[in-house]
C-alpha cells in the first residue's frame, strides 16, 4: 500500500518514492487518531489526502516528462541546472 508504486510517475524523476516517503506516518495517523470507525474508512480518507498532495507533483513530473523527450531536451536540462527552469 505504500510507496513509490502508489504514485503514478515515471520511475526515472524519483518523485514517486519521494512523494512516498511522507505516506506511513502521514497513514500511521489516519489509522490511530480514533477519527475513523474503521480501517478502511481510515485509508479511504487518507488516500483522498494523499491524492490532493501528490497530484501537482505528478502534474510537473509529467510536463517534466515531456520536456526531456522533446527536441529541446538538452537546452531544457542546461537551464534547469542553471536555475532558469
Amino acid at each position: 500500500m505504500l510507496g513509490a508504486a502508489i504514485h503514478l510517475m515515471p520511475p526515472y524523476a524519483g518523485e514517486g518514492v519521494n512523494m512516498a516517503m511522507p505516506d506511513a506516518p502521514e497513514l500511521s495517523q489516519y489509522l490511530l487518531n480514533g477519527n475513523h470507525p474503521d480501517t478502511l474508512n481510515a485509508v479511504k480518507a487518507f488516500e483522498t489526502q494523499m491524492l490532493k498532495r501528490a497530484s501537482a507533483t505528478a502534474e510537473e513530473t509529467l510536463k517534466n516528462t515531456e520536456l526531456l523527450h522533446s527536441a529541446g531536451a538538452v537546452k531544457f536540462m542546461v537551464n534547469m541546472m542553471q536555475g532558469k527552469e
